[in-house]
C-alpha cells in the first residue's frame, strides 16, 4: 500500500503537481541511500525548472547587463 502511495506520489512529483515532503525523502533516501542534501538539491530543482517555465517570456525581456 505504502508503495503504490509513493508511486504514485513520484509521479506527481516529476510533473512538478507536488513539492517533495519529509517523508518522500525518507523513502527515497531508503531507496537510493542518499544523504539529506539529495532531497534538497531535489527541491531546488524542481522549484528552478518551474520557475523557468512560467516564467520564461518575462526573463527575456530582461536586459543583459553590458561589461565596457
Amino acid at each position: 500500500m505504502i508503495a503504490s502511495y509513493k508511486c504514485k506520489e513520484g509521479h506527481a512529483i516529476v510533473k512538478g503537481t507536488r513539492a517533495i515532503t519529509a517523508d518522500t525523502v525518507l523513502c527515497l533516501r531508503g531507496f537510493f541511500g542518499t544523504g539529506p542534501e539529495f532531497r534538497i538539491d531535489l527541491q531546488s530543482n524542481s522549484e528552478l525548472c518551474i520557475a523557468v517555465a512560467e516564467l520564461q517570456k518575462e526573463i527575456r525581456t530582461i536586459p543583459k547587463l553590458e561589461l565596457a
